[in-house]
């Protein structure tokens, strides 16, 4: 029987590594969202993405790295502004990632300057 505590140390390693794969992914992709941030930052926003991702049910890897793209680009709690959130309301026949890519592609200027202005940088620090 595999302990609570065990698994919290299992969810923090899959976690380490996949925020690891997050750095490289941003890195190649997207490297202005990490300009200016040295590797031990870079790691700590990838790790809050993570967490924060998690909760929107992603799949797969590229997800999560669009995802946090979208966190450093614009603000980390960008998931939480009305259009987005209706904008990301599933539908059918789409899986997270999929809900994800078009939401991301569907918001507006006007919706991503709000974002950016309603910005609330505490945010990389409410995770671990």
């Amino acid at each position: 029987m595999i302990r609570r505590e065990q698994m919290a140390a299992l969810q923090r390693a899959r976690d380490g590594k996949l925020a690891e794969w997050v750095v490289q992914y941003l890195r190649a992709r997207h490297p202005a969202t990490l300009a200016g941030l040295d590797a031990s930052e870079a790691m700590h926003r990838a790790l809050a993405g993570v967490s924060r991702a998690r909760r929107h049910g992603f799949v797969t890897s590229n997800a999560y790295g669009e995802f946090i793209a979208a966190m450093l680009r614009h603000a980390p709690d960008f998931d939480a502004h009305p259009e987005f959130i209706s904008r990301f309301a599933p539908r059918e026949d789409e899986t997270p990632d999929a809900t994800l890519a078009r939401a991301l592609r569907e918001m507006t200027p006007t919706a991503w300057k709000e974002v950016v202005l309603a910005a609330d940088a505490g945010v990389w620090n409410s995770f671990p």
